[in-house]
């Protein structure tokens, strides 16, 4: 978890650790990102489901090296 903040915050997106380090909240401008310790990420745009499926793409982009290096 703290590896995907830190990957977030240098690909300037907003980012912080809420519920004890279990979860993190992050805003990528046009959509609002909850990535769980379970693995769980739930992505919210209220605006369109391209911009939103364009959104997780990011989003996952961003965060793949912690995905890989999670069991090190």
């Amino acid at each position: 978890m703290d590896l995907s903040i830190e990957l977030l915050n240098f690909f300037d997106v907003k980012a912080r650790s809420m519920a004890r380090g279990q979860m993190i909240s992050a805003d990528l401008g046009r959509s609002s990102v909850q990535i769980y310790a379970s693995g769980r990420i739930m992505l919210r745009n209220e605006t369109s489901s391209q911009i939103a499926l364009d959104d997780m793409k990011r989003c996952l982009f961003y965060i793949m090296p912690a995905v890989v290096c999670q069991n090190d």
